[in-house]
């Protein structure tokens, strides 16, 4: 909290925007949606203040991640959308293969392996461009799961053994 207490002092709308997203995320990771839903409101503002057409694309992403980790597909899918949306006008890559990751991980709860191919494709495509190494490993090893669920197992353990050696 105190990175965004600097933040706000500063008037770095943009950051603090960044700072809260990623602390609605590990509030939500680790004590459930309720604690984050209060970081809302805030967040929501200093979007608006920030006017930045990317920060509102990583609200929309991060709030569709959330929601596939609940289970919540048709929530997770609408918000990941928007977030693609609003890349249009702002591109980021990691962002989209945060949001193409995590309608890979929606495919994968739907039991979609041709979906989640696609999506798995431009998730790794887009980790790789953006150099995010995180993104590159998490794409790897949905990809390695769908290819598990699709019965091409030794695609499926080429995948996941590519994922770890790059940890």
């Amino acid at each position: 909290m105190r990175a965004a207490s600097i933040a706000e002092k500063a008037g770095a709308h943009t950051l603090l925007c960044a700072i809260q997203l990623r602390l609605m995320v590990m509030l939500a990771d680790s004590s459930g949606p309720g604690p984050a839903a209060a970081l809302m409101p805030g967040l929501r503002r200093n979007i608006i203040r920030a006017g930045s057409p990317m920060m509102s694309s990583a609200l929309h992403i991060f709030l569709g991640e959330m929601e596939a980790k609940r289970g919540l597909i048709g929530s997770a899918r609408k918000h990941l959308k928007a977030g693609q949306t609003l890349l249009q006008a702002q591109p980021n890559l990691w962002l989209e293969s945060m949001a193409e990751n995590a309608l890979m991980a929606t495919c994968i709860l739907a039991s979609d392996c041709e979906s989640g191919l696609k999506h798995g494709v431009e998730a790794l495509r887009c980790a790789r461009e953006s150099g995010a190494a995180a993104m590159k490993r998490a794409a790897l090893s949905n990809l390695g799961i769908l290819h598990y669920l699709g019965g091409d197992f030794d695609k499926a353990i080429e995948l996941l053994e590519i994922g770890r050696a790059h940890v």
